[in-house]
């Protein structure tokens, strides 16, 4: 019910202060952003790890990761790093990013490129939860913090926890109907903090037709900045890409980190002009020294593993890599919507 329902009171208090929690209510606001973009094939089955094609590459298995996705296993393909010194200028409007580190490693020669830039375009949509409407993979979403929200969404208050030595109230969100574009998950909401959003866990349920799309998580944290305002500080959403409810896709994830803040300091003009972003001269040559110290969260062991097994790969004569892996499995995967080698 809604009537004097405290899920619901704390939920109106929370639509009510969103304009006081909005990242855009500073006149400026620059930190550093650590960017990680991972792609791997998932659902890889036993009988797909005997194909003949992977003889010789057997050693791809051992990096096989079943934590991102429960009980599904995933073999990472791609991954992708960046940090990046951002610029943001509320009038006139300019974000600007200066990227001084970037490294990437995949499947070299044998990737289709059109295939992953496909999947990687739905990972590049920034999500603001105090927006009325979320755009996700082409989709908008209602946020459960839009402002008819409480007309569309149910309420519970589910336990109090303690999260960085703040008080917050766990509040479980779920729709109405189930298969409207509507998200399910937890928010962390804190009362003594103007009711701003601590920590954010929402999915989409299954029963949502997404096309093309299986899973898709969300997953937000922020912090208080020189006692002024909540900024985001970690950032991640995953999508699990396949046609066939139980056959093999592609999983993609994109993780942000944000630091070092700074809030209304006014730059020179010409930081706030030119393209929007921007690579330094020396951003791809960084050295391992310099991403073991800059990185803003070690890397996870598949991650790691994507690294050392192309190494491996390279090691194994030209004349047998005929894996052509993501290739036949992406183009497979895009066009005929199943995998076949």
């Amino acid at each position: 019910k809604k009537k004097n329902n405290p899920a619901i009171e704390l939920i109106d208090s929370v639509i009510a202060n969103k304009k006081h929690n909005k990242k855009e209510e500073f006149a400026y606001y620059e930190y550093e952003k650590y960017e990680k973009l991972m792609f791997a094939l998932s659902n890889v089955t036993e009988d797909f790890k005997k194909k003949r094609v992977f003889r010789d590459f057997q050693f791809v298995f051992n990096n096989l990761d079943s934590t991102k996705i429960v009980g599904t296993p995933l073999l990472p393909v791609y991954l992708e790093e960046n940090i990046a010194d951002c610029y943001y200028r509320k009038s006139p409007y300019s974000s600007k990013s200066l990227v001084k580190a970037q490294k990437l490693v995949g499947f070299d020669g044998y990737i289709d490129n059109q295939g992953l830039n496909d999947y990687m375009k739905y990972l590049y949509q920034d999500i603001d939860i105090y927006d009325n409407n979320v755009t996700v993979v082409t989709n908008q979403f209602l946020s459960p913090v839009a402002t008819t929200a409480t007309t569309f969404y149910k309420y519970f208050i589910m336990d109090t926890v303690l999260i960085d030595n703040k008080k917050c109230i766990k509040l479980f969100v779920s729709p109405y109907n189930k298969t409207d574009l509507l998200f399910q998950g937890f928010l962390y909401v804190m009362p003594q903090e103007k009711y701003a959003i601590k920590k954010v866990e929402l999915y989409v349920n299954k029963s949502i037709n997404l096309n093309w799309v299986r899973s898709l998580n969300i997953k937000q944290e922020f912090a208080k900045v020189d006692s002024t305002g909540w900024m985001l500080t970690e950032d991640e959403i995953g999508v699990d890409f396949g046609f066939i409810d139980k056959g093999m896709g592609i999983y993609g994830q994109r993780s942000v980190s944000y630091k070092n803040y700074l809030l209304n300091v006014q730059r020179p003009d010409s930081t706030y002009k030119g393209v929007e972003k921007k690579m330094t001269l020396d951003a791809e040559k960084q050295d391992t020294a310099y991403w073991n110290a800059h990185r803003h969260q070690p890397l996870a062991k598949s991650e790691l593993g994507v690294y050392a097994t192309m190494d491996s790969v390279q090691k194994v004569p030209a004349f047998k890599r005929t894996m052509n892996i993501a290739m036949l499995l992406l183009t497979g995967y895009r066009d005929l919507g199943y995998f076949e080698i």
